[in-house]
């Protein structure tokens, strides 16, 4: 541990603040797609909650890389009933992505070409299984490029690269872990219950990725000072 950078305190404390803000919202969205999943809430209900799909399209700024309109979303949610997740995350992202861009689901690039939609694939099994995987995201790859000085090819690698760094940075016994278990929401407490989840696990995955997105957001914002 030793040979570990020290972790930018800046950083920590902005990534500290993220992960405060999203926790809950993050929670109910999971709350929403366990039951649609499970069959216990009907299509036109998870379409249209308050944290259902269209609210988590938009909050995830990921709506503009599937096809606009409600058909269209109501096909893509026939297909995550459907879905069988892997146990290897990356191969989850990649096989949901595909499905739905051979669908033709996806919007389409410049070229007129169906997109490969990762990051909607990435951010959505990261609110399904929220202690287990962080989003596929381009700051927090960004961060982890200039990280290991590197760059970073494939779902795969990105993966191995984040565990790697959140080992030795965010273990779940962290004091950084301990300090947000401290201060957390009684709502949260119960939604992690309910929702069967690992709490210092699911703050570690969480402080890991707010760390990363934050890292990457500050350089950006100062570079444009």
């Amino acid at each position: 541990l030793s040979n570990l950078m020290k972790l930018n305190k800046q950083i920590l404390a902005f990534a500290h603040s993220e992960a405060d803000q999203h926790l809950l919202t993050d929670l109910q969205f999971a709350a929403n797609l366990h039951p649609f999943r499970n069959g216990e809430m009907s299509l036109k209900d998870y379409l249209d909650a308050p944290h259902g799909f269209k609210r988590f399209l938009f909050d995830y700024r990921v709506g503009r890389t599937l096809q606009a309109g409600d058909e269209a979303k109501k096909k893509i949610l026939r297909i995550l009933l459907k879905f069988q997740f892997s146990k290897k995350h990356e191969e989850s992202i990649s096989k949901l992505a595909a499905l739905i861009k051979a669908k033709e689901l996806s919007s389409r690039a410049g070229t007129g070409a169906f997109g490969l939609p990762q990051s909607f694939a990435s951010k959505l099994l990261s609110i399904y299984k929220p202690d287990e995987v962080i989003p596929f995201d381009s700051y927090a790859l960004n961060a982890i490029e200039l990280h290991t000085g590197s760059r970073i090819k494939g779902l795969e690698k990105y993966y191995e690269e984040v565990e790697l760094f959140r080992l030795p940075y965010f273990p779940e016994t962290h004091q950084e872990i301990l300090k947000i278990r401290k201060r957390t929401d009684p709502e949260v407490l119960l939604l992690i219950k309910d929702l069967n989840l690992n709490a210092e696990s699911l703050l570690s995955w969480k402080l890991t990725d707010k760390y990363l997105w934050c890292d990457e957001y500050l350089r950006r914002r100062q570079g444009n000072e």
